[in-house]
């Protein structure tokens, strides 16, 4: 989330971040401090349902941006730490 955090600035007003937790062992109280200790700006939330099929998630962690009329237009699995590819998706949402 560290790539995330370094584009956030450029994007914050123009897209929504938001980061899920998924593992089930993790309480909201768990996700918030810990986001607050990397200071994270952008909201967090803990899944409830079944979020990994729901945005087709395999592998974890895993990165989805959708666009304004809810169609995913990027998805990649796997630690990234580029952010020129974060950059390039998140541009093509906000053309």
């Amino acid at each position: 989330m560290q790539t995330a955090k370094s584009v956030y600035p450029d994007y914050q007003d123009e897209v929504g971040f938001i980061a899920v937790g998924i593992d089930p062992s993790e309480t909201t109280d768990t996700i918030v401090s810990y986001a607050e200790r990397q200071g994270y700006p952008w909201e967090m939330a803990v899944h409830h349902g079944d979020v990994q099929s729901a945005f087709g998630i395999s592998r974890q962690p895993s990165k989805v941006i959708i666009d304004g009329d809810g169609v995913i237009t990027f998805r990649a699995a796997g630690r990234s730490n580029n952010a020129d590819q974060w950059r390039e998706a998140l541009d093509a949402v906000t053309a």
